[in-house]
């Protein structure tokens, strides 16, 4: 895959390999309870992976595949999915995950078949069940304003959460959307116009 858009140096580090994108919080709960879980509460209840009862992965291996317009889709995942000035990338042990793993090729075939609308083909991938914490290999951290300054971190590293809020603090606040911004205040104009009757 050669996608347009990542910066080189993040790009490098992603291509060929599997790929858990999370938040902070969510790093938290996955440390507390030892493994990756399907969500109960997933934003996206109509997706692939939550229908498959999976956890919803990036693959950008040999099956892979770019289509054009594609990455608009997911470098969503680099902090606007979060709302953060930071998104946590985790890299997967794909070997280790063989048996219950849907790479990009099958998930996207399954995924045509089923018919489900939320769904990134040519990248995403899933795996049925949880993935247990020993099979994340490595742990980058992306800011969403300079994506090539992402740093990594073995996921056994000492005082990492620690390690973690001081680059976060150090980030710029995340900048609204201008869409959000958009709908923010045509919101305000229709309470403005409701109170005003």
């Amino acid at each position: 895959m050669d996608p347009e858009f990542p910066p080189e140096p993040l790009w490098g580090r992603l291509n060929g390999r599997l790929w858990h994108a999370t938040s902070l919080v969510a790093l938290r709960q996955i440390f507390g309870d030892g493994r990756i879980k399907p969500s109960a509460q997933s934003k996206y209840p109509e997706s692939f992976s939550q229908k498959m009862n999976g956890i919803s992965l990036f693959d950008f291996g040999p099956t892979s595949r770019h289509d054009w317009g594609q990455y608009n889709n997911w470098s969503r995942w680099f902090g606007h999915e979060w709302r953060s000035n930071l998104s946590v990338w985790l890299q997967i042990n794909r070997d280790s995950l063989r048996q219950k793993l849907w790479d990009a090729e099958a998930s996207r075939i399954e995924n045509k078949r089923m018919g489900y609308p939320k769904f990134i083909p040519g990248v995403e991938a899933c795996h049925v069940g949880p993935i247990p914490f020993n099979c994340i290999q490595a742990i980058l951290l992306v800011p969403e304003q300079d994506r090539a300054s992402f740093l990594e971190a073995s996921p056994n590293r000492e005082n990492l959460f620690e390690w973690i809020e001081r680059f976060k603090t150090s980030l710029p606040p995340v900048e609204k959307h201008p869409m959000e911004i958009a709908v923010e205040k045509r919101r305000a104009a229709l309470r403005g116009e409701r109170s005003s009757h």
